[in-house]
């Protein structure tokens, strides 16, 4: 817009030890037009370090700008901060400040706190020239509501950040999917990663995730602790979302019925077997539960959720006894049949063949 064309390029290296971050980044910007244009550009070629780490519970942070070529090469800034948080949501902050290029050195002393949909920071900076400067900030993101609807305020940085929106409901058929008359579930927590609900599901069943780091896959889930009916178990492991920044990820998870499968075990010769693993596994053959046995050969499988399972001995198991690893077809727990009494189960003896060399 002003006639000047600007040509800017940027390298930049990291490197992570432990709780340290060391980074690297070497630019140059130049510029062509009217020199009227160009008098304000930040031209050169530039090298910027930056270092992070934490000593107990104070995080530091470093940078530095050095500046290759031009009349003033050398260092033109440098900065150093240190934090500590109080509590989960305060943080004190003291920094220093060298400004090569005016000559001038500053202190910041600083305290933030994170309230539910803001942040407000305060600080103080003195410098060397003897200004003094006192400041208020107050930090938040509006953004849509995937729970109420509308708009919402929160202290995350929406546009920068990914989301869930998460709506929880009752799996009464234990398909994994919700059904016309399948209610939604209040009270219920749900974690992704490190992050969880600020709030439990309200009364629509739904609550959102804030702070996903974005293109990163994440785990979403449901906190069994804050289950408000024991009767009711998370049908899977949850669903594994790509966040991406300022939208939000729809995810439904299942609370689903349970109830549970009893059996008698006993081995080939009729007599109980105690110490066998046995394994539940559903429709798509994945383990969700493991018993063993008791000294009688009961086996109980307890809390679980409405769906089909089948019965098998663990790999281990069938072959130290030598026995087939089925134990039976599908077994359906739902509404209906809730309680599965399966009586004695005889485990079936492999069937071996030797073949002799005729003379």
């Amino acid at each position: 817009r002003t006639g000047a064309k600007v040509t800017e390029w940027l390298i930049r290296s990291a490197l992570q030890l432990k709780r340290t971050s060391l980074t690297t980044e070497l630019s140059r910007r130049s510029a062509r037009g009217p020199a009227a244009a160009i008098a304000g550009e930040d031209l050169g070629t530039k090298l910027n370090l930056i270092a992070n780490t934490a000593i107990g519970p104070v995080r530091l942070r470093g940078a530095a700008r050095f500046a290759l070529d031009g009349l003033h090469r050398g260092l033109e800034n440098a900065q150093a901060v240190a934090e500590t948080g109080f509590g989960q949501s305060s943080t004190l902050r003291l920094g220093y400040e060298h400004d090569a290029t005016s000559r001038r050195d500053e202190v910041m002393l600083g305290w933030v706190r994170q309230f539910n949909r803001f942040a407000l920071r305060t600080e103080g900076r003195l410098d060397t020239r003897g200004r003094l400067t006192l400041g208020l900030t107050l930090g938040f993101s509006l953004g849509p509501d995937p729970v109420d609807g509308g708009w919402r305020m929160s202290r995350q940085r929406l546009a920068e950040s990914g989301q869930a929106a998460v709506e929880v409901f009752r799996d009464e058929n234990g398909d994994g999917f919700r059904q016309v008359g399948e209610g939604l579930v209040e009270g219920v927590s749900v974690e992704a990663g490190f992050r969880h609900t600020d709030a439990p599901t309200n009364k629509a069943g739904r609550a959102v995730i804030d702070g996903l780091t974005p293109y990163v896959p994440v785990l979403v889930s449901i906190d069994a602790g804050t289950l408000p009916d024991p009767l009711l178990q998370p049908k899977g492991q949850g669903v594994v979302v790509v966040p991406r920044p300022g939208v939000a990820a729809k995810v439904s998870l299942a609370l689903a019925p349970t109830g549970e499968l009893e059996a008698l075990l006993l081995g080939p010769d009729g007599e109980p077997r105690e110490g066998v693993v046995i394994e539940l596994t559903d429709s798509t053959g994945r383990v969700v539960r493991q018993v063993q046995s008791d000294f009688d050969g009961y086996v109980l499988f307890d809390s679980v959720p409405y769906g089909d399972y089948r019965l098998r001995i663990g790999a281990a198991s069938a072959a130290a006894l030598g026995v087939r690893g089925e134990l039976s077809g599908t077994l359906r727990v739902d509404r209906a049949n809730p309680s599965l009494r399966l009586g004695r189960i005889r485990l079936q003896a492999l069937v071996t063949m030797q073949v002799a060399a005729l003379p």
